[in-house]
C-alpha cells in the first residue's frame, strides 16, 4: 500500500502524512479513518 501512498499525494496534493488507499482518499476522509481504524465505527 504504499505505491498508493505516491499517488495520494499526487492526487490531494497533500503531504504522505496518511498512509491509506488512493481510491479510498479520493472518495471520503471518513472512509480513511475507517480502514485505519477497523472496528471503530466500521463495524461488522
Amino acid at each position: 500500500m504504499r505505491t498508493s501512498t505516491a499517488g495520494d499525494m499526487m492526487l490531494k496534493g497533500k503531504p504522505r502524512t496518511d498512509f491509506t488507499p488512493t481510491i479510498h482518499t479520493m472518495d471520503s476522509p471518513i472512509t480513511v479513518r475507517q480502514v485505519t481504524t477497523p472496528g471503530t465505527e466500521r463495524s461488522p
